[in-house]
């Protein structure tokens, strides 16, 4: 009990967890697919995703971190935020297979969706839920990462933990 106390006192409490992973610019595509994989094998029951190979899952930034001059990413994106910190965040980040990723680039969101839907069989939940927003926004983005932080201290929380915490 006091190595948990300890432990405990030693970590973020879940508001500021939540906080903190909604606000923040992720740049490590490893640490997002990690996170995004722990949420969305949370969502999933006996489905399997690969892990490499060519169907393996990418990290896709919805608003690309690199636009090109076919579409007003950065317009279409203004707000509080700048484009840099905004497209690094959870709710802007989503996997897709590595095939997909590539075919889906710097497109504008309506295009992207269109991609998403002929491919539903090879979506994740997180990505299949994209479908359902209207426009890509800034307030799209901030809404998202909101909402997966919350998954995500819903999945590390405590009492989560407690289930796998042999002391």
């Amino acid at each position: 009990e006091g190595a948990i106390s300890h432990l405990k006192s030693q970590l973020p409490a879940d508001e500021e967890f939540k906080t903190e992973l909604s606000g923040r610019s992720l740049k490590s595509s490893k640490f997002v697919r990690y996170i995004l994989r722990k949420i969305e094998n949370s969502r999933i029951d006996n489905e399997v995703w690969i892990l490499a190979g060519p169907d393996k899952l990418d990290v896709e930034h919805v608003a690309p971190k690199t636009p090109d001059d076919t579409h007003d990413w950065r317009k279409l994106m203004s707000g509080e935020s700048s484009y840099r910190n905004i497209i690094y965040r959870i709710g802007n980040q989503t996997l897709l297979t590595r095939s997909l990723n590539r075919s889906a680039k710097n497109k504008e969101f309506k295009d992207k969706k269109i991609q998403y839907q002929s491919n539903t069989g090879h979506l994740t939940h997180l990505t299949k839920e994209l479908l359902e927003v209207n426009s890509w926004t800034q307030q799209a983005v901030i809404n998202r990462s909101e909402s997966l932080a919350q998954e995500a201290v819903d999945l590390w929380n405590w009492a989560a933990l407690g289930k796998d915490l042999k002391v």
